[in-house]
């Protein structure tokens, strides 16, 4: 976990998480989080992909597909919003 959380940094855990469990595991999103601009960053054979969780469509019920299973190696990057967000 990177970025606009409470305690950022590396986390290990024995069974699947989700994006959102990750989060709470962090401590929750930063008071500065770009909610909306939640990327996590996954190495697929050799290839660095980006995937996208719009975390307050998600908890508004909007969108539920981005709550995906995070992998060994990924990295959850919460940004600090933007003066206009």
């Amino acid at each position: 976990m990177t970025g606009e959380v409470a305690k950022p940094g590396r986390y290990e855990y024995r069974q699947s998480i989700n994006v959102l469990q990750a989060i709470a595991l962090a401590g929750g999103l930063g008071p500065f989080a770009a909610e909306k601009r939640i990327k996590i960053r996954r190495k697929e054979a050799g290839t660095e992909n980006l995937y996208e969780f719009d975390y307050e469509a998600f908890t508004e019920g909007y969108d539920l597909s981005g709550n995906m299973l995070l992998h060994n190696g990924d990295v959850v990057i919460v940004p600090e919003r933007g003066l206009f967000e």
